[in-house]
């Protein structure tokens, strides 16, 4: 005879949370051909989905010599190696799961300079 045991416990799910911001952006006023670093904190389960804009152009995928971008598990930066007047203006990190969406924004510009 076979009997089963009355106590078995269902296995909980692993619990799901919206994407939030942790460390957001902060803005930049650097020196012209200066090197920027940009960083991002999140959290978020189940696994994030991360995207940089640069002035509403999502740019994570484009390879380029100018800037470099990093995602792991819970942070992003992106290194921008020469601030000129091309790699200023509004930076945006969109982080979203099947939960939800956060997003977090910032400006880069030069010293002494105003851009349009």
């Amino acid at each position: 005879m076979f009997y089963i045991d009355e106590d078995v416990k269902e296995i909980p799910k692993p619990l799901e949370e919206a994407p939030s911001i942790t460390k957001p952006l902060q803005p930049v006023i650097a020196k012209k051909d200066s090197c920027v670093t940009l960083d991002v904190h999140f959290r978020g389960t189940p696994e994030l989905k991360v995207r940089w804009f640069h002035n509403g152009k999502d740019i994570t995928d484009k390879k380029t010599l100018v800037r470099t971008i990093t995602i792991t598990e819970t942070t992003t930066v992106i290194i921008i190696k020469k601030i000129t007047k091309k790699t200023t203006g509004r930076y945006e990190v969109v982080v979203n799961n099947n939960r939800g969406e956060a997003k977090t924004s910032t400006t880069v510009s030069i010293e002494g300079k105003i851009f349009e």
